[in-house]
């Protein structure tokens, strides 16, 4: 196992050493590989610690045995393949001092990804986006290919992301280096099983949360929001919980008080406990506003 070690460790610092100390490639798993250009990201997200992997490097080469990855000497940039040679992601060009990256794709190659993002579209092709989370779109710089990688973007600060005839670039706005993990899975659930590696497994809701919620873009009186529940049962339409969004705080003075101090909820114990009793769960809308 030493001796694997050694063999192993030779091969990314022979590696690095050809990119003049300036990138590192390192293998988490025979399918994930960790790229990092100049300083790394404090991660927040990765909990998964690198395994020992069986690689072999040839000329500019370092493969796995799912993976290959060519660093070309002069640019800098990185290639991916499977191991049996098919590309799978290109670098173009970056600059690491503007936190900068930019890959190439196929011409009908769809990405899809991101977070939650309100346009309609799921093919995140064509697209400009500033990735910062705020009322009506969350974002993940997680986002995966149709070809069966996905590639993970390591950074906190607000990110733009761009697909256009020059490439797909993501750019941030803070960092000292470009940072990020490239993943094989073959599929989309083949990334996903990659990502929840990387960043741990989540455990699973309780199974009352996979019920109907009820919800709309707010109920304006406990009567109401307890008069919905009433229904549903007179109905015997099944319903497992009630979502009560903003103002239930009264005055927008009071915005995101996280209290019941409308009029019109003048006692939002009495109201919690009353859709309980009505066996239905519920759940009230925090906004993150300071």
């Amino acid at each position: 196992m030493k001796r694997s070690f050694l063999a192993i460790a030779a091969c990314l610092t022979a590696l690095v050493g050809f990119a003049q100390d300036d990138v590192k490639i390192e293998f988490f798993t025979p399918s994930i590989v960790h790229i990092v250009k100049g300083q790394p990201t404090k991660t927040l997200v990765i909990t998964a610690k690198p395994q020992e992997v069986a690689v072999t490097r040839k000329d500019n080469t370092i493969s796995s045995s799912e993976l290959s990855v060519r660093l070309d000497p002069t640019t800098k940039c990185i290639t991916f393949s499977t191991a049996k040679g098919k590309v799978l992601l290109r670098e173009k060009r970056c600059d690491v001092s503007k936190v900068s990256q930019t890959f190439t794709l196929e011409k009908d190659e769809a990405i899809y990804g991101l977070g939650t993002i309100q346009n309609g579209k799921m093919n995140r092709r064509g697209e400009t986006k500033r990735m910062e989370q705020s009322n009506l779109e969350d974002f993940q710089s997680v986002l995966q290919s149709i070809k069966g990688w996905g590639l993970y973007w390591e950074n906190y600060s607000p990110t733009l992301f761009e697909d256009n005839a020059s490439g797909m670039t993501f750019t941030s706005e803070a960092g000292e280096g470009i940072d990020y993990y490239f993943m094989y899975g073959g599929s989309a659930d083949g990334v996903i099983a990659q990502m929840r590696h990387l960043s741990g497994d989540v455990p699973m809701f309780p199974l009352w949360t996979y019920g109907f919620w009820q919800s709309k873009e707010r109920y304006k009186t406990a009567a109401e929001t307890e008069g919905i529940v009433d229904k549903y049962r007179e109905l015997q339409v099944p319903l497992d919980g009630i979502i009560q969004d903003w103002q239930y705080w009264g005055s927008n003075y009071l915005w995101n008080a996280m209290d019941f101090l409308s009029e019109d909820f003048q006692n939002g114990r009495q109201l919690i406990q009353n859709v309980h009793q009505k066996h239905a769960h519920f759940m009230i809308s925090i906004w993150a506003s300071f």
